[in-house]
């Protein structure tokens, strides 16, 4: 815990570095042709890579919503004395309201240039939804400031969904990892069946947070100590590639799977 902890400062301090000034790490450096190449460790562990997060995987630029969402569907708000939560939370229920188009837009909610004040969390229920503001300029861009000492989520945005296992021609579609180590960072895991799997389904890959995990990294030790199945993790994945019972994903897995703490 305290090694993979130091290798990822080390990281971070490199990349405070300038570009001409930072050295290569021995963990993650680049190619010839610019691409980071990822060392392993002994047990086949990775840092994490996240050039998969973002907008569709990384994939695909961001939408340009100043051409693809005509201004009829643009609301403004512009900052004003006190709290502004009230006025941009009003704002994203009209926008919230409105029908999507044909591409799923509903519209944008844009924030004017200057500081808005917001002592509460701003939420963005409905998908089609746009927050955009001015950009980072000192003058002319936008900023939120969250104003209420208390610890608080500026902006939550959830849904009414939520995951769900598939039932109906398959009996069941629950299955085990069946390594004994499954190295964090890996892209291609084994499970006891791949029926009724296919390339494109979208998958919940689970973690478990067993209590001989929580004791032998000293989370029993906390003033508030971590209980079995608090610190549970489910990452979303998609097949890409299915050879027998091992399957492929689109992203890597950023935690390590071991059987002896519960396997996924």
């Amino acid at each position: 815990m305290r090694r993979h902890s130091s290798l990822l400062l080390s990281l971070f301090a490199c990349a405070a570095q300038s570009a001409a000034q930072a050295p290569d790490s021995e963990w993650v450096y680049p190619s010839p042709t610019g691409n980071l190449l990822y060392q392993l460790d002994e047990r086949g562990q990775r840092i994490t890579d996240y050039s998969h997060c973002g907008y569709r995987g990384g994939t695909v630029p961001l939408p340009n919503v100043t051409v693809l969402i005509p201004q009829s569907r643009w609301v403004h708000v512009s900052p004003a004395d006190g709290d502004d939560r009230v006025r941009i939370q009003a704002a994203i229920s009209t926008v919230s309201a409105t029908t999507p188009d044909a591409n799923g837009w509903r519209g944008v909610v844009y924030l004017n240039a200057g500081e808005f004040q917001l002592a509460r969390t701003l939420t963005i229920n409905a998908s089609g939804v746009v927050l955009k503001g001015g950009g980072y300029h000192a003058t002319t861009g936008t900023r939120l400031r969250a104003t209420d000492p208390r610890r608080y989520t500026l902006i939550s945005m959830s849904g009414s969904g939520g995951a769900s296992t598939v039932s109906g021609t398959v009996s069941g579609t629950t299955r085990a990892l069946t390594q004994t180590l499954v190295p964090a960072g890996a892209w291609t895991f084994q499970v006891s069946s791949a029926a009724g799997y296919a390339v494109g389904h979208t998958i919940m890959v689970r973690r478990p947070g067993p209590t001989n995990w929580i004791e032998d990294i000293d989370m029993d030790q906390l003033a508030e100590p971590w209980s079995e199945g608090s610190k549970n993790l489910g990452f979303n994945r998609t097949i890409t590639h299915i050879d027998g019972n091992w399957i492929t994903v689109d992203a890597p897995l950023p935690q390590t799977f071991e059987s002896k703490y519960g396997g996924g």
